[in-house]
Order: structure tokens, then sequence, then C-alpha cells
């Protein structure tokens, strides 16, 4: 590990969970358009949003960043692929269930969804 992701892990730790995951809320639903806008622009930039691809896009119709990121995309821009071309789709999913102690139990669940 570089020493700027021990100092990271170190800060986290000496941070209260709670605390700071009520803060991040906060922020994610602050509207102060300054604080809302720039936000959205450093999560653009940083995930390399196709802003044509979006139906909105001007910053100012998000009134704050989770408006932004559960965001609509134009029609047509991600066409999903018909059933028709739907030849084999496998589901692999694994459902655990802990008790108190910590011990429990896995369950390897398969499906087919498709044609065969």
């Amino acid at each position: 590990m570089s020493l700027m992701q021990n100092l990271n892990t170190l800060i986290q730790y000496g941070l209260p969970g709670h605390m700071l995951s009520r803060a991040v809320g906060q922020l994610a639903f602050c509207e102060i358009p300054q604080v809302k806008n720039t936000l959205i622009q450093q999560f653009i930039k940083r995930f390399d949003i196709q802003m044509e691809e979006v139906a909105e896009p001007s910053l100012d119709a998000y009134p704050h960043f989770n408006a932004f990121f559960t965001r609509a995309l134009k029609a047509g821009i991600r066409p999903l692929a018909g059933r028709d071309r739907w030849h084999h789709l496998q589901r692999w999913t694994t459902l655990r269930r802990y008790a108190a102690h910590g011990k429990g139990t896995s369950l390897c669940i398969s499906g087919t969804i498709g044609k065969s």
C-alpha cells in the first residue's frame, strides 16, 4: 500500500462512521446551487459522464446531487436487446443468512432466462 492509501485508511479509522455517513447523506441532498453543482461537475469529470446522452443536461434542473445520480437518459440512447435476441442467460446468486453468532447458511441459486 502507498503512503496516501495508508494515510486515508488511518483517517477513516479515526472518524466516527455513523456521523460520516450522515454527513455524506446530507451532502447528497444539499440544495445549495454552488455545492450541488460542484459535486455534480466533479462526478461528471471523475466518471466521464457523457452529458449528450442525458435527457436534461442543465445542472440547474437537478435539485440536488442525488437527483442527478438517478438521471434519465434521452429516449433510444441505449436500447435493450429484444427477447428474440436473448439466446441464453444464466443467473447465479449466492444467498447467505447469518445467525446472531456469526455462523450461517449459504445457498447457491441458479436459473435460466430466455431461450435455451
